[in-house]
Formats: structure tokens, C-alpha cells, sequence
């Protein structure tokens, strides 16, 4: 067992110049359009999102003519788009994106140029405003090379100088936060303002919201500023929770529906050990962890309680993932209330906390570990 634990060119530029005199195949509703460096297979890879509910859309595979594409991406909603280039093997891994997607909002025509993996955007009154922001801008480059400089040391086996980069990130974050602060509370009715506020900590986050006037409150951004205010708040409330889910603290109680509609607490199972595992039928490293619990369970069943706790299902995913997996415990239905996760302060999933039969917290372990089949071990030997 082990554990594994995201300046616009005035015009366009001259990109878009070239771009509109490139003779490859364009359609009128086309929406994304670009010419990226670096590519070699002279095909890109575009996915788009919806933001909003933070689900991919689709992939689209798009062929590069002279290094220059376009094509018509979703836009009656909120719509996120990333490229990479096409790999050169079919069975090559797609490489992971950090930070936010570019944004394309309804009526926009949104230009990406550059090297391929970081792409420069442009066309759009957002990222026109963006650009204005010479601090902010300055601080994402020099973010750039802390991270080519944090490669290097890594592949020269250099921990020091990780370590010291790793330190000057953090810093950095810091200085970046309190720029779009800045910004955010000098033009809090602009579109620029309302983008900023959904990439920061939850803390600034929160207030960040609050401060955006009624014209970006209510206006294209409002699904996602709505979605992000409730998400900085919930992490806010997991924060302060953290602080009492800690070992020797009393567990929070709670009651939830069991499978037979019976509504059980944890205080049902005082006297004896209880594990509660925070889980998904959607979570990988859940469902890849569910033979060492079931190992664990078998070894251990006399002497402790395991209390498995649906997050972010359906009732009816939950009732079918209980059922495919053959899930011997307990089984609770929490759905996609955030009271009893922000309580329990859960970071991630799956979160499995360990409490004694006063009602104690023993242990938190996030994440598929090895270290909570040990303590079991331990405690039950």
C-alpha cells in the first residue's frame, strides 16, 4: 500500500494581422484562433471547460497550418479553454495544466500566441485590462523563471537551492495576492476586478467579493463569482474548523441517512473505536483503496467501527457504488452538504479520521496512506 498524494496587443497586434492573411480555412463563428511555436506535430489539442461547473467539455483536435490555427469553441456559457500540443506517441500521457484557463466570454474572439505551453492571450477587453496591470505582470514573470530555475536545481539534485526557491514562491504568491488586492479595490466594477477575485486565497477571496460592485456582482462573472464567494467561505469555515480537528479533541457529532433511510450518529457508536472515511464513488484514489479497507475491516471488525460517508454523489451513484463495491461497513449519506466536510475541516478525498471510544480524535489521515492500515495495527494487536 502506498500513498499517493491551476500587454493584449492593441488590435491584436501583428499576430493578428498575419493571422487574418494566412490562407487556411476560417469560419465567421470561429472564437479561438492563434499562432503557437514549438509544436511538433503541427497539431494542438484545445480543451474546453465549463467553468462554472468546472467539468471538461470537450477536446478538440485542431491541425496547424504555418503554425496558425482556429476554430469555433462553446460560448453561450462561461468557457475555459487550454492547449498542448498533440503527442508525438498515441499512448504518450497528456501533460498536466496548472493555473486558470483562458477565459472566452459570450461575443468574445479570444487570440493565444506564443510558445505553445504558455501561450500569450489577447483580442479580449479582458485580457486587454490584464495587461494594463504592469506589477501583477512583472510578478507572473518572474514567477516564470523561479520555476525554470526550481527545474534545474531538481535536475541537479540541488535540495538547498529547492528549498530556497520553494521559499521565494511562497513570497511571491504573498506579493501577487496583495496586487490584485490593490487593483480589486482601486476598480472594483470592472471585468478585470471580478476576474482577479476568483484566483486568490480564501481569506482576501472573501473580502475581494465583497468589495466587487453590482455591475461585475451581476454581470458575465456572476455564476462564477457566485460559486467562488460560497467556496472561499467553505474553506474559511475549514480553516477555523482545522484548528479543533486536531488528536485528543472531541470529534464533532452528526446524523446522516443510512442505506435503509435510518438516520445515524456518531455518537450511536460511543465505546468503541469508529473510522470515518470521507469518500466518493467519483474520487480514483477512493475506489483504488477500498481492498486495503476491506483488508483492514476483515483484520479488525471486533474492535472497530468503520463509517464510510458519501461526498459529492447522488444518492443514487452513492446506493450503486455501495452496492458495485461491496462495501461491508457502515454506509452514510452526505450528498453535497458542506456542513458536516467543513466541520470535520476534510481537505480532500479521500480523509479518513481516526477517533477513540470517548469520541476523540485520534488521527487524521488524507489521502490513500499506509499509515492509517500501521495505526490500526497498532492499536489492535
Amino acid at each position: 500500500m502506498k500513498h499517493f498524494r491551476n500587454k493584449a496587443c492593441k488590435w491584436g497586434g501583428l499576430f493578428t494581422v498575419l493571422a487574418c492573411l494566412t490562407p487556411f480555412a476560417t469560419s465567421a463563428a470561429d472564437n479561438l484562433k492563434g499562432t503557437v511555436e514549438g509544436v511538433k506535430t503541427d497539431t494542438i489539442l484545445v480543451f474546453s471547460y465549463d467553468l462554472v461547473r468546472n467539468s471538461l467539455l470537450k477536446i478538440d483536435t485542431v491541425p496547424l497550418s504555418e503554425k496558425h490555427f482556429s476554430l469555433e469553441v462553446p460560448s453561450d456559457d462561461l468557457v475555459g479553454v487550454r492547449i498542448m500540443a498533440k503527442p508525438e506517441k498515441p499512448d504518450a500521457p497528456l501533460r498536466m495544466f496548472s493555473g486558470m484557463p483562458f477565459f472566452v466570454l459570450p461575443g468574445d474572439c479570444l487570440t493565444l500566441s506564443g510558445d505553445v505551453d504558455r501561450p500569450v492571450p489577447s483580442g479580449t477587453a479582458l485580457y486587454a485590462g490584464l495587461s494594463e496591470l504592469e506589477g501583477l505582470t512583472a510578478l507572473e514573470k518572474r514567477e516564470i523563471e523561479l520555476g525554470k530555475a526550481y527545474l534545474q536545481a531538481g535536475s541537479q539534485n540541488d535540495k538547498a537551492l529547492q528549498d530556497s526557491l520553494s521559499e521565494a514562491f511562497v513570497r511571491l504568491a504573498k506579493d501577487k495576492t496583495a496586487e490584485k488586492m490593490k487593483y480589486i479595490k482601486s476598480a472594483p466594477n470592472t471585468l478585470v476586478a471580478g476576474y482577479l477575485a476568483l484566483n486568490l486565497p480564501p481569506k482576501e477571496g472573501a473580502e475581494a467579493c465583497k468589495l466587487l460592485g453590482s455591475d461585475v456582482r451581476n454581470g458575465v462573472l456572476k455564476p462564477l463569482i457566485d460559486r467562488l464567494e460560497t467556496s472561499y467561505l467553505s474553506a474559511l469555515k475549514k480553516e477555523e474548523a482545522q484548528k479543533y480537528i486536531q488528536p485528543g479533541m472531541p470529534a464533532p457529532d452528526f446524523k446522516l441517512k443510512n442505506l435503509e433511510g435510518n438516520e445515524i450518529g456518531l455518537s450511536t457508536f460511543r465505546g468503541k473505536y469508529v473510522l470515518l472515511d470521507f469518500w466518493g464513488t467519483w474520487c480514483g484514489w477512493c475506489i483504488k483503496g477500498i481492498p486495503d479497507m476491506k483488508a483492514a475491516y476483515a483484520k479488525h471488525k471486533d474492535h472497530i467501527e468503520f463509517v464510510g460517508i458519501c461526498c459529492r454523489d447522488t444518492e443514487e451513484k452513492w446506493r450503486a457504488g455501495v452496492k458495485k463495491h461491496d462495501l461491508p461497513w457502515v454506509n452514510l449519506y452526505n450528498g453535497f452538504n458542506d456542513e458536516l466536510t467543513n466541520k470535520y475541516a476534510v481537505p480532500g478525498y479521500p480523509t479518513k479520521i481516526l477517533i477513540d471510544p470517548d469520541g476523540k480524535i485520534v488521527q487524521v489521515f488524507v489521502g490513500e496512506s499506509e499509515d492509517l492500515y500501521l495505526k490500526l495495527d497498532e492499536l489492535f494487536k
